[in-house]
């Protein structure tokens, strides 16, 4: 490890972070649980994010503001709520298409994008304040023309299905995608960069794959998507870009895996209803910045704020909306369920009306306290109501069957058979 890189991975002989920062690099890495980390004291080795972590600062906070990547990673780039509130009731699985699976439906008209060109994005926001701006993108759900390239000046696209075809098997698939694919990509287009003042974003994909991959545990799949994490800094390294860069490292959203003490036994990141464990992610950043959270909670659509903030960013074009949530409540629209969250206590109502949970998070989610609480409950009810209008939540625009292609993105990524 040469000198560069022991400076900001150590506190030692380094000078005091700056105000601001020349090359703002964020990482996400697609359904990582915050658990696994062994910074977190989970069973995965993480030598890499752990010595960011060790340099930098972490944090326990930090909450996917959905359980699904284009929900998550619309808020993280616009810093909006997402939301599915179709009001006829549960919204059938998969039936959202393309144009509305951002949750961000209720910013724009019929025929657009998912993410709507209405809406400001973090990309944009630092594309105003002079910084070339750079995207790797391995999740084929985030790919043209869904809206989440608009505001980078290069944009590179791994594991196209137009390039893979379709019906290709699941390592093929995995393959396509993984961290040293994504690092080609990097180097492409870092190589190809105009200037050295730049907002770079990678999505890493091996946590996700790691069954597709044919990897023997999850666990793999982390500790591959940390070895990711490592050739990227180093590559920046090699470049002598990592001095005076922010790096940021977190998830789209997390995973439920066996074992989970919940009230509903799951697997995956299909959430109906979303307990806690695929909704808790990472937040590691590099030089420490402060990441303190007096309400115990930073969604995801929180981070855009923050990123800026900690760059010394200011925002343009109305890009800090007026909140429709609390900073100390979540809320979860669904295609069966919502849920929502403030302080320890956590409902969970199906959209129906048929059934509702009230979880005490100090005592975990596997036991419903709704009828030892109802006052508690009742508040949430009311609460809940208000957020869904202020989403939208009447609107007859009903969702589409999924095209073909739609289907094949989701096959690609093990969603659908």
């Amino acid at each position: 490890m040469t000198a560069t890189f022991a400076c900001l991975l150590t506190s030692v002989g380094c000078e005091r972070p700056p105000t601001s920062f020349d090359r703002v690099v964020l990482i996400v890495v697609d359904t990582l649980r915050r658990d696994h980390l062994s910074l977190y004291t989970g069973p995965a080795s993480t030598p890499t994010i752990d010595a960011l972590a060790d340099r930098g600062a972490a944090t326990q906070a930090a909450h996917a503001s959905y359980h699904q990547t284009t929900m998550s990673m619309a808020a993280m780039f616009t810093g909006r709520v997402p939301a599915l509130e179709w009001d006829e009731g549960p919204v059938p699985a998969f039936t959202f298409h393309r144009t509305s699976w951002c949750g961000m439906r209720r910013f724009g008209k019929r025929g657009d994008a998912c993410i709507p060109a209405s809406v400001p994005t973090l990309a944009s926001q630092f594309q105003s304040a002079g910084y070339e701006t750079l995207g790797v993108a391995s999740n084929p759900l985030l790919h043209a023309p869904a809206g989440y390239h608009r505001g980078f000046d290069a944009w590179e696209e791994v594991g196209s299905l137009s390039r893979i075809g379709p019906g290709a098997p699941p390592k093929v698939l995995a393959g396509s995608r993984d961290a040293s694919v994504v690092q080609e990509a990097v180097d492409d287009i870092l190589a190809a960069r105009r200037t050295n003042r730049f907002f770079l974003y990678v999505h890493f994909m091996d946590a996700h794959d790691w069954w597709l991959a044919g990897r023997p545990s999850y666990v793999a799949g982390v500790e591959a998507s940390d070895a990711g994490v490592a050739s990227l800094l180093d590559r920046l390294e090699q470049e002598n870009l990592l001095e005076g860069a922010l790096v940021i490292v977190t998830a789209d959203h997390a995973e439920m895996l066996p074992g989970d003490r919940v009230l509903v036994a799951q697997e995956g990141h299909f959430g109906n209803p979303s307990f806690e464990p695929v909704l808790d992610v990472p937040l590691v950043v590099a030089p420490a910045v402060d990441l303190a959270a007096p309400s115990g909670v930073i969604r995801t659509d929180q981070f855009p704020e923050r990123i800026l903030n900690w760059a010394g960013v200011s925002p343009k074009d109305e890009f800090a909306a007026k909140p429709v949530l609390a900073r100390d409540e979540t809320f979860t629209s669904e295609t069966g369920w919502r849920t929502y969250r403030k302080g320890r206590w956590k409902s969970a109502w199906q959209r129906d009306g048929t059934n509702a949970y009230l979880f005490d998070l100090d005592r975990g989610e596997r036991q419903d306290v709704a009828q030892s609480h109802p006052d508690i409950l009742e508040r949430h009810r009311v609460r809940i109501e208000a957020i869904r209008d202020a989403l939208g939540g009447r609107t007859t625009d009903t969702p589409k069957k999924l095209s073909p292609e739609d289907l094949e993105l989701l096959r690609a990524l093990g969603y659908a058979e």
